[in-house]
């Protein structure tokens, strides 16, 4: 996504107790995912070099049994069931609705250790 949107994300997920990492393109969202071994991976279905299909498609290709939770501002159940082909193993849909994410995130046994302020 855009960079300010990935800051933003990157914010919440930070304030959940994440921490994270970025990736400007599909490409190097690949090469992260191959050289480091991650709980989640939240993926943007646009951006640049490769989209979030193609990435994931990518990362299941190299058997990575990292779980990986799609975002797309396409609510179009066509979209949605793109990214589930491709092997995300779940869809979320912007506005991020952050206590979805955190059903998903217990479904996926990740415990939160929020910031405390």
């Amino acid at each position: 996504d855009v960079k300010s949107n990935r800051k933003l994300l990157a914010r919440c997920m930070k304030q959940l107790g994440f921490i994270c990492d970025e990736a400007e393109d599909g490409s190097k969202a690949v090469a992260m995912a191959s050289t480091k071994n991650y709980s989640l991976i939240l993926m943007d279905n646009v951006m640049p070099v490769m989209n979030g299909v193609a990435a994931t498609k990518e990362i299941r290709r190299l058997q990575l049994s990292v779980k990986i939770v799609g975002v797309t501002g396409n609510a179009l159940q066509e979209d949605l069931e793109e990214f589930i082909a491709a092997g995300c193993d779940e869809v979320l849909t912007k506005p991020f609705d952050i206590r979805l994410f955190k059903k998903i995130c217990g479904r996926f046994g990740l415990e939160f250790r929020p910031k405390v302020a």
